[in-house]
């Protein structure tokens, strides 16, 4: 019983050193109070292909995804606040619907740098996909589709809701926006994000 004991004690003691370091207005901030709907604590990487932080963030977000917590879900959602972003979001549900995502995700990062411009046209973003094996006039033609247009228009709502006006930017449950802008460590990112599930999960008693 004392070991039960001063283990929960030793536990107690980490998460209020851990709620000193990481503070809500300074490494993150409340931007919701909804309950969550799902079992499972989504972590939502906002991002864009074009966007050289993202490219550099993705080494960290690989390395945390392979130790994420047991509780923690991985989405990605493309920003669409600037035209250019808006047509790597059509490339991205494009790919989505044609069931290439698996496989252009990673490597579209790659091909978004060696572009070093911004993009115009759907076309040049097909042009990239093209290079991965991708049939272009069937990403041109799903980029255009009603079914893309609609989550484009998902994620524009989205956006402000969650208050999201950079890439990259991640988002813990639906509640918490991890302020990137305060840390100088990308790997700090990742230690509030675990440092929110945690929370998340002890609110939600799992």
């Amino acid at each position: 019983m004392r070991l039960i004991f001063l283990v929960l004690t030793l536990i107690a003691i980490s998460l209020s050193a851990q709620a000193q370091v990481y503070k809500e207005g300074v490494h993150y901030e409340r931007i919701s109070a909804a309950p969550a709907t799902t079992d499972r604590i989504e972590v939502l990487e906002v991002f864009n292909y074009g966007c050289p932080h993202c490219t550099s963030m993705q080494p960290y977000l690989n390395a945390w995804q392979k130790d994420r917590p047991e509780l923690a879900e991985l989405k990605h959602m493309p920003a669409t606040f600037r035209p250019d972003f808006e047509l790597y979001a059509r490339g991205y549900f494009a790919a989505d619907s044609l069931g290439v995502l698996k496989q252009t995700h990673a490597a579209m990062f790659e091909q978004a740098s060696a572009h070093r411009s911004m993009v115009r046209n759907i076309n040049e973003v097909a042009d990239m996909y093209a290079a991965l094996g991708v049939d272009r006039d069937k990403l041109i033609a799903a980029s255009k589709s009603f079914a893309v247009d609609m989550r484009v228009r998902e994620v524009n709502k989205k956006l402000p809701l969650m208050k999201v006006s950079r890439t990259p930017s991640f988002v813990v449950a639906g509640k918490y926006r991890v302020r990137n802008e305060a840390m100088r460590d990308p790997a700090e990112v990742f230690a509030v994000v675990d440092f929110l599930v945690a929370k998340e999960a002890a609110e939600r008693g799992i």
